[in-house]
This record gives structure tokens, C-alpha cells and sequence, in this order.
């Protein structure tokens, strides 16, 4: 798996002119963007939640899996399983 990227230097003190917070701004945005690069980051949970991709992005969610059957005691895995009902009965 990839690396991060590094996260940008915090600095020392208030951001007090005007300039340096732009600067910020825009390192902090750059870290994001490298972040949203990787599917498994952007497709987390966690920064769904932070950036209310629901509330702001509705187009990009992905629809949860919908449960249609379940069995109980079934002692065996799998993978892929189809059930088909039998019409004679």
C-alpha cells in the first residue's frame, strides 16, 4: 500500500498575516487533495464523515449492499451464493 503524504508543517504561534494563512490554506488543501487520491482514504468512513460527502456530494456515495436473505446455522463460507427456489412446489 502506498504511503501517506506528509502531513504539512504546523509552525509555531498565530497565523496572523493575512499571506500566511493563504499559505496554509492552500498546503492544507494540497494535503487533502493527495489524501482523496487514494480510493481506500476516500472511500472510508471516517472522511465521508469529515467532508459530508452525503450532505455535499450526494452524487459520489456509494449504495450500501442490501441484505435480501438470511440463513441461520450455516456452518460453511462462501462467496458467492444464489438460491434458487423450486417452482413445483
Amino acid at each position: 500500500m502506498d504511503q501517506l503524504p506528509a502531513l504539512p508543517h504546523k509552525g509555531y504561534g498565530k497565523l496572523k498575516e493575512e499571506k500566511d494563512i493563504t499559505k496554509r490554506q492552500e498546503t492544507l488543501n494540497s494535503y487533502l487533495q493527495a489524501l482523496l487520491q487514494r480510493k481506500d482514504i476516500f472511500n472510508s468512513d471516517v472522511m465521508r464523515k469529515f467532508l459530508q460527502l452525503e450532505n455535499y456530494a450526494p452524487e459520489t456515495s456509494i449504495v450500501p449492499p442490501k441484505l435480501v436473505q438470511q440463513y441461520r446455522n450455516f456452518q460453511m463460507g462462501i462467496r458467492d451464493f444464489i438460491e434458487i427456489k423450486d417452482k413445483s412446489t
